[in-house]
């Protein structure tokens, strides 16, 4: 199965791949979470208390 475009129900993919659909969406929900924290210390957004964080290893050059 292709997910196209990322058009696929959570439940179809659940379903295709046999997995637990409540544990699907929470996992989902939880990574939705995460990135928009993550992103929100990339542009500087929130508290400042995380900014700088997890830009990752720095380029020498």
């Amino acid at each position: 199965m292709a997910l196209v475009g990322g058009r696929a129900s959570v439940r179809n993919a659940a379903e295709t791949f046999g997995l637990d659909y409540a544990n699907l969406l929470e996992a989902l929900g939880e990574l939705h979470d995460a990135w928009r924290d993550w992103r929100s210390c990339q542009t500087g957004e929130g508290s400042g208390r995380h900014r700088g964080r997890h830009r990752g290893p720095r380029r020498s050059g």
